[in-house]
Order: structure tokens, then C-alpha cells, then sequence
């Protein structure tokens, strides 16, 4: 009879939880470069409310606890989500559905800012040629003019970019403050054409002009994604920040824009990729998408809310 806990050995760069992982494993990560140990959505991995994670930290790369889509980590105040360095042990608890605690030898710092999502969209409804149609939650789309054709669509389930077309749409719901974050999960993409193609998660959209801030995905035919950060101030759009150009990366990749005070982030799988400052757009408390010209394109699983 087995009497401890079962080893799962990760010496890679990167980890998401398993169901195995629960209860009566500790899950080691051992490697000398920085180490990501992501907590699944309950939609793709359904742990039972109560279950217990394990893990250590066996090598000299940092092990970073990220959240996935829609996962909300718990930490006592004054402490990230690292662990403190070789040797530390933590545990993650599911407290509910999508919210964990994480506690341990963790490294301190600030707090971790626990968003809070007050829209969804999954886009699990019927077909509709003629637009983004109305959540789950019964908020609307609304196109966003000037910035685009309005093309865009539901089909099987996701939302569906029509070959060498563009649109921005807006939830047309205010969020509970100007400090907020959107994300979309970029999916893959369908057709043979020419050109790149590129998804935006917007922020602070006037509620009736075209002025908001985006952070764009692009990717970069054959081979690389770039990313970007704009805003568009009565249509016309201007590159703020340092775009970032690197290899493609594999899809499903949640692109996640966060704008608190006059600091924006864009976070590709939880990994920042670009930084800016910018003061011209305050106060608005609308999110939204968009989508560029390019190949045809599918996106699914939308949330913004407060930070």
C-alpha cells in the first residue's frame, strides 16, 4: 500500500494541471530556466471543488503559478504567485468552480489582482450571418463604426471572420470601472488567401464614438506573430508602445489586453508582450473585439471585466 505522495516529474518550461494531479501527487518542476505551472479553466479540466494540488520547486528556474482563462487565483496579500526559489513547496486548493487559493513558500511582493469578470460571451448559439447577436447573459454586440466593414458572424459555435474583411464590435453593457481587461482566445484560422490576419481585444470604448484602446495579435505569414499596441481616437488609429515580433505561436492563444490608470498590457497566454503609458483615453467602461483583413479567422470564449 502507497503511504506518500506520487512524484509527477516535469522538467520542462511549462506545465498545465491534470486531473491526476489532485490529492496524492506533488507535481516537481525541474529545470534551470523560468518555469510556468498553469491552473486549467473548470471547462477543459474538471477538478472537484476541494481537490488539492502539490508542487515543488526542485531546479533553479522560478516556478510562476499562471491562471487560464477565466481562473481566478486567491493569494495572501503581500505575496505573488512565484515560489520563492529551489526548495519552496506550495499547494493550490479549489475553493469553486474557476477560483483556487495558492499559498506557501512563495516569493513576496505585490499583491495579485483578482479580476473580476463581468461579461462573457462563449458564443454557443445558433448561426447568424448577420452579426455577433446577443450573449448568454443578454447583452448585445454592437458594431463600432468608422473602424471597419461590421463583417463578423457566429458559426459553429465560435466567431467566424469572413475572408479579407474587418470589424470592431463593442459589448454594448458598461463594466463597473475604467480599469479593466478583455480577452478573446484566438482559435486558427480557415482559407488559402494572401495577407496576415489579426485579432484586438479593445478597452475603454466611448459608448457611441469610435475611441478606445486595442491590443492586436497578428499573424505574420508564414511564420511569426507580432503584437501591438493602438488606439483609435475618432477612427483614426495610432501605434503606442514597441510592437513585438517573434515566432508563431500554436493556436488556441488567449491575446488579453489590461489598462489600469494610464499603464496598458498586452499578455498573450499570460506572458506580457507589450507595455505602454498613454493619458488620452480615460473614464469609458465599454470592451470589445476586432478583427483585421487577412485569411479567415475563428475566435471564441470572450470575458472583460474589472481590475
Amino acid at each position: 500500500m502507497h503511504h506518500g505522495l506520487r512524484p509527477n516529474q516535469q522538467a520542462g518550461t511549462g506545465y498545465t494541471l491534470a486531473l491526476s494531479d489532485a490529492n496524492e501527487r506533488m507535481v516537481e518542476c525541474d529545470n534551470a530556466a523560468p518555469f510556468t505551472l498553469t491552473v486549467p479553466p473548470n471547462a477543459d479540466v474538471p477538478f472537484a471543488d476541494g481537490d488539492v494540488v502539490r508542487l515543488a520547486q526542485l531546479g533553479d528556474g522560478q516556478v510562476t503559478v499562471s491562471p487560464g482563462t477565466g481562473v481566478t487565483l486567491i493569494v495572501n496579500d503581500g505575496f505573488n504567485t512565484n515560489l520563492l526559489g529551489k526548495g519552496s513547496v506550495a499547494f493550490l486548493y479549489k475553493q469553486a468552480i474557476d477560483t483556487w487559493v495558492l499559498t506557501g513558500n512563495l516569493e513576496a511582493g505585490s499583491s495579485v489582482v483578482v479580476p473580476t469578470a463581468e461579461l462573457t460571451d462563449d458564443f454557443n448559439r445558433p448561426n447568424d450571418p448577420a452579426g455577433l447577436g446577443t450573449s448568454a447573459d443578454g447583452w448585445p454586440w454592437g458594431v463600432i463604426a468608422g473602424v471597419g466593414d461590421g463583417a463578423g458572424q457566429v458559426l459553429l459555435n465560435q466567431v467566424w471572420l469572413p475572408t479579407n474583411q474587418s470589424g470592431f464590435w463593442r459589448a454594448e453593457k458598461d463594466l463597473t470601472s475604467a480599469d479593466m481587461f478583455s480577452e478573446i482566445q484566438a482559435i486558427d484560422y480557415n482559407g488559402t488567401g494572401g495577407g496576415n490576419r489579426s485579432v484586438f481585444v479593445v478597452c475603454r470604448i466611448h459608448p457611441s464614438e469610435n475611441t478606445f484602446y486595442a491590443g492586436r495579435h497578428i499573424w505574420v505569414r508564414p511564420d511569426e506573430d507580432e503584437y501591438q499596441l493602438v488606439k483609435f481616437v475618432n477612427g483614426v488609429q495610432t501605434p503606442i508602445g514597441t510592437a513585438v515580433l517573434e515566432p508563431h505561436a500554436t493556436y488556441p492563444t488567449t491575446v488579453r489586453l489590461e489598462v489600469i490608470g494610464n499603464q496598458l498590457t498586452l499578455k498573450a497566454d499570460g506572458v506580457t508582450k507589450v507595455t505602454a503609458t498613454d493619458n488620452e483615453i480615460t473614464g469609458h467602461v465599454r470592451a470589445g473585439i476586432g478583427f483585421g483583413g487577412g485569411l479567415a479567422f475563428f475566435a471564441d470564449n470572450y470575458q472583460a471585466g474589472v481590475l
